[in-house]
């Protein structure tokens, strides 16, 4: 597997990017899966002032980047690779021959992740990824779309919606947390003890508290408090707010006071909220097509969305 040199951390949660011929450098705020170009990108620059560099490696079924920055789990040519970012590099190494999966996502915690492929029906759970991987495959029911996926940071099991419910999977089977009209977005709260879910079909937002344990589903909002055709969530670095991307508009919702806290509205349809190395830059769509642009949400006490320009790919390839 070849070794890329040209990434190398700088400071907290951010990364300093020098191309091996020395011709490209600065801040990178994060890494980003390119489904346009299928390679793994930087985002150099802050936002407001920043675009995406260079592929890291191209022919990419589908990757994603950890909470943490410093760990890719990726498929191509029908295996899944591990990439570890450390002061020397970024190395690959392979987990094993898996189905390209539709979803990757990341616990919390950068120790676990699961991918799922719809073709062939398996979800897989990946332990120890910081360490010695374990990949564990998860039952599923015998019919169903998995819609939305997350990951417990324990690394006990995974939380997704199939069908018209939410379930919880581990080793052991399935339990129904949740029977909904139309499930969408799922998120764990800040302690992992309780879900937020949405109800696409009834246009609210939904809790599900001691989910492991004795799970107690509550509305949060809906839409007679601007709630309309919520696509994506995600928490505040401070945990203090629950972010939710919906129909060309993003609100920041207040979850000690329970009221709308800032609503913006969007000239784009956003489709989430994956949150970048430094914790308070969220993408807020994926580029799909040549032309598309990059959106970012940067989190403060007056947030901003910008856009990133793309540019040429121009990636290194991967090879054994």
């Amino acid at each position: 597997m070849s070794l890329y040199k040209g990434i190398v951390f700088f400071g907290a949660g951010i990364l300093a990017l020098s191309a091996q011929d020395g011709s490209l450098s600065g801040p990178v705020a994060g890494l980003v899966f390119d489904r346009e170009s299928r390679a793994l990108r930087p985002m150099i620059g802050v936002p407001g002032s920043s675009h995406l560099g260079a592929g890291l490696a191209d022919g990419m079924e589908m990757a994603a980047v950890s909470p943490s920055g410093r760990l890719i789990l990726a498929s191509t040519e029908g295996r899944m690779l591990l990439g570890r970012i450390d002061e020397a590099g970024l190395k690959w190494s392979a987990l094993g021959p898996e189905p390209a999966p539709e979803l990757i996502v990341w616990s919390r915690s950068s120790a676990t992740a699961a991918s799922y492929n719809a073709d062939s029906r398996r979800l897989v759970l990946w332990k120890n990824l910081d360490g010695q991987p374990e990949a564990i495959a998860l039952p599923l029911p015998e019919q169903g779309e998995l819609t939305a996926l997350v990951v417990e940071s324990s690394g006990d099991g995974v939380v997704a919606s199939v069908d018209a419910a939410v379930y919880r999977f581990d080793a052991a089977g399935a339990s129904v947390l949740a029977r909904l009209e139309r499930p969408g977005a799922l998120l764990l709260g800040a302690g992992e003890r309780d879900l937020f879910v949405v109800d696409r079909g009834r246009q609210e937002i939904l809790t599900v508290r001691g989910y492991r344990e004795t799970p107690d589903v509550a509305r949060l909002a809906g839409q007679g408090l601007g709630i309309a055709d919520p696509v994506a969530l995600a928490l505040s670095p401070d945990g203090g707010s629950l972010l939710i991307a919906q129909a060309r508009s993003l609100v920041v919702w207040d979850l000690t006071a329970a009221d709308i806290r800032l609503q913006m509205g969007l000239d784009f349809e956003p489709t989430r909220l994956e949150p970048l190395v430094d914790g308070s830059v969220y993408a807020l769509n994926a580029r799909l097509r040549a032309g598309d642009v990059l959106r970012v949400l940067e989190f403060g006490d007056q947030p901003a969305i910008y856009f990133v320009p793309a540019g040429e790919a121009t990636p290194s390839s991967v090879q054994e």
